[in-house]
């Protein structure tokens, strides 16, 4: 049986490199062999910036509130906002539970927002 690889062109060479999965350390296209694409790099960001400040606001939640509930500085999750910085997994769970959604939803890997059971 064949099993699929995946390449993820980079901006760390000219010469593509063949990598495991990884949310946010590689820019630009991902191919799988099937042609699916995955989102990836900067995509990736937009989506979970707007996503992040989308499910905080449907909470009514402030930057402030949503960052002492995540045990981060306000200042940190203002920068997931606007794209400067990237959150720790733990982080981003934390975040996740707090919107009631998946890291799914919020990655746009889904457009699901349900946490399976």
């Amino acid at each position: 049986m064949r099993q699929n690889s995946i390449i993820f062109h980079t901006s760390l060479s000219d010469i593509p490199t063949t990598v495991g999965i990884s949310l946010f350390r590689f820019s630009h296209t991902c191919l799988i062999e099937n042609n699916c694409a995955l989102r990836v790099g900067d995509e990736m960001k937009e989506i979970l910036a707007e996503r992040l400040k989308q499910c905080r606001k449907e909470r009514g939640f402030s930057q402030r509130e949503t960052a002492i509930y995540c045990d981060i500085t306000e200042k940190a999750y203002q920068n997931y906002e606007l794209m400067t910085r990237e959150p720790k997994l733990d982080v981003l769970i934390r975040i996740a539970g707090l919107f009631e959604v998946s890291l799914d939803y919020l990655t746009g890997r889904t457009d699901n927002r349900q946490v399976n059971p």
